[in-house]
Formats: C-alpha cells, structure tokens, sequence
C-alpha cells in the first residue's frame, strides 16, 4: 500500500484553503503561487515563478516585498502591500525553518475577506475596550493627581482663588488667614505649584507642633557637636533646605518672641547661620506664612513683633470658613468620596438627598470635618449608594432652614445666581451624568445644557 502521503495533491489543498498564497525560497525566488494569487495581483503565474522578489517588485506586481520582510525579521510579519491596481492587500508572511534553525522558506498569504470582517469587528471591539479602559485610567489619573496636588479643594473657591491666580507671578509674601481647617495648608501649596518657584522645593513646618526648644535648630540647623544630642554630621534646617523654593510656616502665631526676631533678620539679609556656626549661609526663597489667630491684635498685646507682620503679610487672603463657601461643599464631597474610593477599593456615591443634607450642613470642623465624614461614611455604609440615613446624627439632626448660601455683601445678585447654578449643573452631572438626560431633569434644551456643563467644568479646572 502506497504512503497515505503520495496521494495527497498539495498543489489542489493549499488552493483550496488560500485565495492567494505564494512559495519564496532561500535565494528570494518565488517557487510557488496559487490560482488566487492570479487575481489578486492581476499576473499570471507563470509570469513571476522563477522570478526574484527584486525583480517582481520593480515590476510593481506587490510592493514592497513581504517575504523581505520576513527574512530581514527572522519571524512572523503582518503588513499591507500595493497590487499592480495600486489597492492595497494585507499579507501574512510566515517562516519556514530547516534543521539548522534558518529560513529555507517564506510562505505568504492574504486572510480571506470574511477573516478580514472577522478581524475588523475585533478591531472595533477592542478598540471600544480600549476606549473604556483609557477613560478609566484617565478619570484615575484625575483622581490621583487631585489627590496629590490638592487642585479640587481649591477649584471652585471663589476669592481667595482669585487673588491667588492674580499674585501666583509675583514673588512677594503671603499670609493666609482663616479658622482652623479651612485649608490653608492647601492654599500654599496650589501657590506654589503655580507659582515661579514651582520647580524649587515645598518646605513645611508647623511652627505650634515642634518644642520650642527643638525649634531653633529645626528652622535653622546646627553645626556639628554644638550642643549635647547633636548629631556628628551636623543639621541642614528647614530654611535652608527651601532654599530657591517656598518656606510655609503654619501656625505663625506660635513662633516665640526670639525666633520672631531670628526669622525678621532672615527676611531682611537673606542670610542664615546654623546653631553654634560663625559662618553665615545665603538662602533665597519665598515665605508663606498662615495662622487662624488675630495677628494685628497679637501685636498690640505684645506677643508678636508688629516688624515681621509687615513683613510677611505683603499680601494677606482670608480664607472664609466653609459654611461660607457653599458652592465648594459639593465639589469637595465628590472629591473626598473618590479619594476614598480609591484608598479602600470601593465605588460608592452619594443619593441625592444625602448631597442636599450634606450641603445644609454648617461644618464648623470645615474641610477637616468634612473629610472625616466622607472617610465614616465611605467605610460604614451599606452598599454602593450612601443614604442620607448614613449621615451622623449631629449632621442630620440640626435645623438648617436659616442657612446661608451666600454671605450678602460679598457679591452681586448676578455673580450669586451665576455660582447658584453651577451647584445645580454640578449636582445634576454627578446625578445624571449626560447632558441629555442633564437638559432633561432641568427642563432646559440639550444645547443649552450641554454649553452650561462646557462652561463651568472649564471654569473649575
């Protein structure tokens, strides 16, 4: 009995299972070609059999030479070449092997067109995934970048956001003013990332959290073995480490009297010396300074140096408690709920009527309070959705029909109304997300909501 392979026809299987498939050898000499090769390149086969893929090239049969590719490669090529009609044809080229681990052949085909259909859905399919995908990693990207810089606790903040975006060009001292947990830490940071000082380093310290007898050497440093503890390689200080960069000084009010005078000296000779040093250092940086006390009656009790208040306070922005700002009270919800989302692996979002109790709330704790809240309940909830039912008793059982959203004086009607409806469109997008269903649940057309959505997410961004 003859071997089962004698009687296979090679020639008639690859015809049938390829519309066009072409054989080229080690020497770049096309061997082989099938009928829909004829067609598919307008050639009649035994035009280019024997012929070198040079050759054919120049004759623009296929161009450029997929079996070039796959020997310049030494793997798998997928491509597009032109015919001779001048449309163009994807082609699949593969390698053949021999023993010694060489390309003896390249066997070239074109996917049928009900692959090529096949191909194209998957396409389309995958690029919707990664349309999907990217959309996720972006608003990810939003969230930890707001995160690390702070941008959305600042965004919608009225004045104080305006006189910072009006000074952030000049390098003068600032002073921030406002009750405790207003964020004015956050304030001195967003002024200095979009400051000219933005490329040099952020140095903070807390002026009523260190000892006042540690505090010296922290603000300006030491020299080795000045004094008993100190470390053998001495101490670069706070001061000098802001060095062409921003020095934040929180809780000015609580720096003594001595230092007060030390820190007048800095700003005026823009010189430093170390604890126990003789030689002075050259520091140049800019000075934020905040407190939540009276500064001006400090000076008249005696308790602060009515010098230095001058001279930090070239410009001084109150940052009004956050009962005052209602129109951030929403935006920093979100934005606490997302942060927090993303800290505990969770996707929760508030009800409706969770916003509107949220927002009638007056925070005396301020944004410190308000983000202890949101991580509560983040954690504690039940479900996806938080429910004004989560809320703790002290936001849900005080009467708030007396609530101001606006503190009369400040502001026009018009710039009133104007911030009045961005609450809305804020509250609608977070509800309703398109603008459609936006202009719906509002009673206004698609255009206009869809302007006014443009409008004010380019004005908080």
């Amino acid at each position: 009995m003859k071997d089962f392979r004698e009687q296979i026809n090679y020639k008639q299987v690859l015809d049938a299972m390829f519309d066009d498939l072409a054989i080229v050898d080690e020497k770049g000499i096309l061997i082989y070609a099938t009928e829909g090769f004829e067609k598919q390149y307008n050639v009649k086969r035994e035009d280019v059999i024997g012929k070198s893929v040079d050759e054919i090239e120049k004759e623009k049969t296929f161009n450029p030479s997929i079996a070039k590719k796959v020997f310049e490669a030494g793997e798998q090529v997928i491509m597009s070449h032109k015919n001779k009609k001048g449309n163009y044809v994807i082609v699949i080229g593969l390698p053949v092997f021999d023993e010694n681990g060489k390309i003896e052949y390249v066997v070239s085909y074109s996917p049928t067109s009900k692959e090529i259909t096949s191909l194209q859905q998957e396409r389309v399919r995958l690029l919707e995934k990664l349309e999907e995908y990217q959309q996720a990693l972006s608003e990810l990207q939003n969230e930890f970048g707001a995160l690390k810089e702070g941008k959305k606790l600042v965004q919608g903040s009225g004045r104080a956001i305006e006189s910072i975006n009006k000074i952030k060009g000049y390098d003068v001292s600032v002073l921030f003013t406002g009750e405790s947990g207003v964020g004015k830490t956050t304030y001195a940071k967003y002024l200095h990332d979009n400051g000219t000082r933005s490329g040099g380093p952020f140095v903070e310290i807390s002026c009523g959290a260190i000892p006042e007898n540690l505090l010296e050497s922290e603000l300006f440093g030491y020299k080795k073995g000045s004094f008993t503890g100190a470390s053998a390689e001495g101490k670069v200080g706070l001061i000098e480490m802001a060095n062409r960069g921003t020095l934040f000084l929180d809780e000015i009010a609580e720096l003594p009297l001595k230092l007060q005078s030390k820190l007048l000296k800095v700003l005026q000779s823009h010189k430093i010396m170390r604890v126990g040093d003789t030689k002075e250092i050259e520091v140049d940086f800019r000075l934020i300074t905040a407190t939540n006390k009276d500064l001006k009656q400090m000076v008249a009790e005696g308790t602060f140096r009515e010098d230095l208040l001058y001279r930090i306070n070239v410009i001084t922005i109150d940052i009004p408690p956050l009962c005052k700002r209602p129109e951030d009270i929403m935006t920093m919800t979100k934005y606490f709920v997302s942060k927090f989302n993303l800290k505990y692996a969770v996707e929760k979002n508030l009800s409706p009527d969770c916003i509107k109790a949220l927002c009638a709330y007056r925070w005396p704790g301020n944004i410190r309070e308000l983000e202890n809240t949101m991580e509560h309940l983040v954690i504690m909830s039940e479900g996806d959705v938080i429910r004004k039912e989560d809320l703790p008793p002290e936001i849900l059982g005080g009467d708030y029909s007396d609530k101001k959203y606006f503190e009369l004086g400040e502001k026009n009607l018009s710039e009133m109304m104007r911030e009045y409806e961005k609450m809305i469109y804020a509250q609608a997008v977070n509800e309703y997300r398109t603008s459609v269903d936006v202009a719906k649940v509002l009673g206004v057309s698609q255009p206009t909501a869809a302007r006014k959505i443009r409008e004010y997410i380019k004005e908080s961004n």
